[in-house]
């Protein structure tokens, strides 16, 4: 048996370029994915917004329940035929309006086509 790797140096020069394309090939299309994806090259700074963007969404989705709940409270409380109660619960539900309209005009881009319009009623 023979010591000698390869045939000499063209299979070492060949093995490293194609290792140089397959690294910008890979570096390439991770970049890609990044910027489209986060918006940003860097991972510290796709993390720090995902993780932001994260308590802004759960905020959102609180407040959205948070309407809900109203919602069924208030025609709960007409059909029972209590409309003081109804529009105390209505005051409450205005307010809850407000908060979502301001989270969602102060962080349209993070909600994208699903924000209803600032202002719009959704009942």
């Amino acid at each position: 048996m023979s010591a000698t790797i390869g045939t000499g140096s063209y299979d070492l020069y060949y093995t490293h370029g194609f290792t140089l394309i397959a690294i910008t090939v890979f570096a390439f299309f991770y970049l890609s994915a990044m910027k489209m994806c986060f918006g940003t090259y860097f991972v510290r700074t796709a993390m720090s917004n995902y993780k932001s963007n994260k308590v802004i969404r759960s905020r959102y989705y609180e407040l959205f329940s948070s309407r809900d709940n109203l919602m069924y409270h208030i025609s709960w409380a007409k059909s029972r035929g209590e409309l003081e109660e109804a529009r105390n619960l209505m005051r409450q539900l205005e307010k809850v309006d407000k908060e979502i309209d301001q989270i969602e005009t102060v962080n349209g881009q993070i909600f994208g086509s699903k924000a209803r319009v600032a202002g719009e009623k959704l009942a």
